[in-house]
């Protein structure tokens, strides 16, 4: 009997054993991750970062760190952010809150930004669609020289992300190629940034070409319509006169409307100008006119 109960005691010791190890096992698991995909450890290092312990968020820098390494944009976008921390203007940043609750905890560090932002450039994924945002960015980054040696220029990201919708993107595409002189490209961008974002700015522009026939044939009716647009839609927006910019705006649209209804009339009188047809008959002698 006594045996007996000596193998029992000693089965149940170790199964109570392989329990805890299979529990243990589990908490490793869950702590690092064991077979997780590049985008579950970084959402389980997102989950430590919200702790306020100083070990769990190193954990948790080193987990991102992890996934970004495995070339997960959303990785390297989050750890470039939290150590450039100050952003060139124009950039939207994707982690708002994270960055500046992290400003505590991470220093900033401008180099080991760039080393993210550069495998993020060289990351095939950010070319998608759903990083039309982060395709703006990194135009911005590379205009301002934060980011210097890279595979695509500026221009190559503001395009990607203009077509891909972004309406800053294709606001800023429409100045440049106004700048060049490249004006049917511009209205081409301002028309669709106009239709992605309902742009009073846009619409201005747009007027501007058919009013003086840049890249575009002259028609005062044409610019008449667009000036009316970005009036109207200046006028449901908040009050113009307590934004400077709108207020300008709208007078800007409204000095320009006045233009285009002058030039129409002006061309409507011309139009209507009396003409005379005749033809005459006879000779030296005679003469008559009809």
């Amino acid at each position: 009997m006594k045996k007996w109960i000596k193998s029992a005691l000693v089965v149940a010791v170790l199964a109570a054993l392989s329990y805890g190890g299979y529990i243990g096992y589990l908490s490793l698991q869950d702590y690092f991750c064991w077979n997780c995909t590049p985008e579950g450890i970084y959402n389980r290092g997102v989950r430590f970062l919200q702790t306020h312990e100083e070990k769990s968020v190193d954990h948790g820098l080193s987990l991102i760190d992890s996934a970004a390494r495995q070339n997960f944009a959303d990785a390297q976008i989050f750890l470039a952010e939290a150590y450039l921390q100050t952003f060139p203007q124009g950039y939207i940043v994707q982690h708002p809150e994270d960055v500046e609750r992290l400003k505590s905890k991470i220093a900033m560090n401008q180099d080991q930004a760039v080393f993210y932002y550069t495998d993020l450039i060289n990351n095939a994924a950010v070319s998608q669609g759903k990083y039309k945002e982060m395709q703006y960015n990194l135009a911005q980054l590379l205009k301002a020289g934060i980011v210097k040696r890279a595979r695509y220029n500026a221009r190559h990201w503001l395009t990607l992300a203009a077509q891909h919708g972004e309406m800053r993107a294709m606001l800023e595409l429409a100045q440049t190629c106004h700048s060049e002189g490249d004006y049917a490209t511009a209205r081409q961008w301002f028309s669709s940034a106009f239709n992605a974002g309902r742009q009073p700015g846009a619409a201005i522009m747009i007027g501007d070409y058919y009013l003086y026939g840049k890249g575009v044939g002259k028609d005062a009716t044409q610019a008449i319509q667009w000036y009316e647009q970005a009036q109207g839609i200046l006028a449901r927006s908040d009050d113009p006169a307590i934004d400077p910019e709108k207020k300008l705006m709208a007078e800007s649209a409204a000095f320009r409307l006045d233009i285009a209804k002058r030039k129409r009339l002006d061309l409507f009188k011309e139009q209507q100008a009396s003409k005379i047809d005749y033809r005459v008959k006879g000779d030296l002698g005679t003469l008559a006119v009809y």
